[in-house]
């Protein structure tokens, strides 16, 4: 409940907080500071590496990743995320019982099984009715410090998110390695009204005035599944996010 001591903090700011939240998992550290990451669920390749990428660089910073767990740039920004070893934290739509889409399920899992959270504000048993959708991207952008925009066309339900960050006073970042994408249409409209452009996770941290060695240093994290990161070179990880790109495309085809 609001009242709660567990209830995070930087949602009491906003103008119309949740009058509750469920979990399952763990709650993010309130003396840490979240990074929004949303876009498209139909992001180019750029866009897609962009998330992976920078959700990975914030995890290896310590910096836990808050998105809504959608298809597209929300998975890719949680996977890298997962990937730098942050407990990354997914906000639905619905009860916390159900994931959706289901087919992030495994990613789901993997979030909890990191220590991270998948929150909502409707109890269990609430299903994903359209309207719910704008109304927790207020969440993501709540909780966090900041919101980066990665790749969204002009109706992407991400620049809702966007709106929401800057009612709230949150800072609005657009990723400048999709800026030129037909779809990113929506991400050149702010960057034009001012939203600042940032390359790499370390930009946000100069923004919010943090280093590395502020947060958790990369070398003391410690993830995977089976006790140990295998970490990944980055050409590696550019290669298998532009296999899965493909074989998506293949499927749709």
């Amino acid at each position: 409940m609001y009242s709660d001591p567990l209830f995070p903090p930087l949602l009491r700011e906003i103008h119309d907080p949740p009058f509750g939240i469920f979990w399952r998992g763990r709650l993010p550290d309130p003396e840490k500071p979240l990074a929004a990451m949303v876009g498209t669920r139909n992001p180019s390749g750029d866009g897609a590496l962009g998330a992976a990428r920078l959700g990975k660089e914030f995890g290896e910073a310590g910096i836990p990743v808050i998105s809504g767990l959608a298809r597209g740039i929300d998975a890719y920004a949680h996977r890298g995320n997962l990937d730098g070893c942050a407990p990354s934290v997914a906000v639905l739509a619905c009860g916390v019982e159900r994931i959706y889409p289901i087919s992030n399920s495994r990613l789901a899992a993997r979030i909890l099984e990191s220590g991270g959270a998948v929150l909502s504000e409707y109890p269990p048993g609430e299903a994903p009715l359209k309207f719910r959708f704008p109304q927790r991207n207020r969440l993501i952008s709540g909780m966090s410090r900041g919101v980066v925009l990665v790749e969204a066309p002009e109706k992407s339900g991400a620049l809702i998110t966007a709106d929401f960050a800057l009612d709230q006073g949150r800072d609005l970042m657009v990723y400048k390695g999709a800026l030129e994408s037909p779809r990113s249409s929506g991400c050149r409209r702010l960057f034009e009204e001012g939203a600042i452009a940032v390359s790499c996770a370390q930009d946000v941290l100069n923004e919010w005035g943090l280093s590395t060695d502020v947060v958790t240093n990369a070398a003391d994290n410690r993830c995977s599944s089976s006790g140990h990161l295998i970490r990944k070179t980055g050409r590696q990880l550019a290669f298998d996010f532009r296999r899965e790109i493909d074989s998506h495309t293949m499927q749709r085809n």
